[in-house]
């Protein structure tokens, strides 16, 4: 079974054609306060619309559920095609500081009050972190 994305209602895999990379859930078994509080908020993310999902070490998000400003820009060439770049995810001397933050689109219909209730609530969490 490939790798796919966690979230909910995205099962995405990485795809050089589509621009879609995935990136592992960072800090697991870390311990320091810092690795906990930044792992959260991504875990936070997930469980939005997943409550009982657990995390794993190869637990992975999509690059869809990024801005475009998470990335920092790495080439794989010099040859200055675009199909050479590879997303990496804005990172600080102690690890990544991006956070996953956009939620797969779903028709207004699709949703129920439950959903908007709780990508409200984890949304407000989040960004108390």
């Amino acid at each position: 079974m490939p790798d796919r994305c966690v979230v909910f209602g995205c099962s995405s895999v990485a795809s050089l054609e589509k621009g879609i990379s995935l990136h592992r859930i960072p800090f697991f078994n870390d311990e320091r306060s810092e690795a906990k509080r930044r792992r959260k908020r991504w875990v936070n993310f997930v469980k939005a619309t997943r409550d009982k999902w657990v995390p794993t070490k190869n637990s992975k998000v999509c690059s869809e559920h990024f801005t475009k400003d998470s990335f920092s820009r790495q080439f794989g060439s010099l040859s200055g095609s675009e199909s050479n770049f590879a997303p990496r995810l804005i990172r600080d001397e102690f690890g990544i500081v991006a956070y996953p933050s956009i939620y797969p689109r779903k028709d207004d219909n699709e949703l129920t009050t439950r959903d908007r209730r709780m990508i409200l609530y984890h949304t407000i969490r989040c960004m108390q972190l």
